[in-house]
C-alpha cells in the first residue's frame, strides 16, 4: 500500500501528425489545448487521426471555452481488443415506430470470452434519453 502507480504512456502523433491536426480536427485550438489532447492521446493510446478519439471545444455560457474527450466507437473496439477478452459484436437492432424518422432503440450485443466462453452482453440505447431536443438552444446530436 501507499505506492505510485507509474504509467507509461507513448506519444503517437507526430510533429507532422499535429501539423495535420491544427488544420483540420483541431482548428481553433490553442497550443496548450492541442498539448492537453495530445497528452491525452498519449495517455489512451488512442490516435485521433484513426478517428479513435475526438476533441470537441464548446463555449460556455460565460465566453469562456471546455475541451470535451470523446471517445469513438473505433476507441472503444481497440480498447476491448486489448482485453484479449473481446469476441466480436453484433450488428445494431434499430427499433421503429410506425414511420418514425429516428429509431425509438437501438440495442447493440458485444461478446466477451468468460473462462473460455463466448458470452452476449446486450445493452440499449432509447432516443428520448439522449436526443437534446429540436431548437438550437437545446443543442444538437
Amino acid at each position: 500500500m501507499g505506492e505510485v502507480a507509474v504509467i507509461q504512456t507513448k506519444d503517437l502523433l507526430s510533429q507532422g501528425d499535429l501539423n495535420v491536426l491544427r488544420n483540420s480536427k483541431f482548428r481553433g485550438f490553442d497550443d496548450h489545448e492541442i498539448g492537453y489532447a495530445r497528452s491525452v492521446c498519449a495517455h489512451l493510446q488512442l490516435n485521433p487521426l484513426l478517428n479513435q478519439i475526438h476533441f470537441v471545444k464548446r463555449e460556455n455560457k460565460d465566453g469562456t471555452f471546455t475541451i470535451t474527450v470523446q471517445v469513438g466507437i473505433d476507441g472503444f473496439r481497440l480498447a476491448a481488443e486489448r482485453t484479449d477478452r473481446y469476441a466480436g459484436s453484433d450488428d445494431a437492432i434499430f427499433e421503429y415506430k410506425g414511420s418514425a424518422r429516428y429509431p425509438l432503440k437501438a440495442s447493440v450485443t458485444v461478446y466477451k470470452m468468460v473462462d473460455g466462453v463466448r458470452v452476449p452482453y446486450t445493452a440499449s440505447a432509447r432516443w428520448e434519453e439522449y436526443y437534446p431536443g429540436d431548437t438550437a438552444k437545446e443543442g444538437f446530436m
